[in-house]
């Protein structure tokens, strides 16, 4: 069997809970969660939702050994 290497392209959307002093304080925590967690599980802590995920993959390449 060959081996390739696939692009998947994700997105996806979900929602989160931070504890913050003001609402631009909250959206960058969040952003700061999903720099880190995004695309993976997110930690308990952030009550995670997800409410949104499309994805679509391209450029099959097939690997010489």
């Amino acid at each position: 069997m060959k081996k390739y290497k696939v692009i998947i392209n994700l997105e996806e959307g979900t929602v989160v809970e931070v504890d913050a002093e003001s609402i631009n304080d909250a959206e960058n925590k969040a952003r700061n969660v999903a720099a880190f967690y995004g695309g993976t599980s997110y930690p308990k802590e952030y009550k995670a939702n997800h409410i949104h995920r499309e994805y679509f993959v391209q450029d099959a390449e097939e690997l010489t050994q």
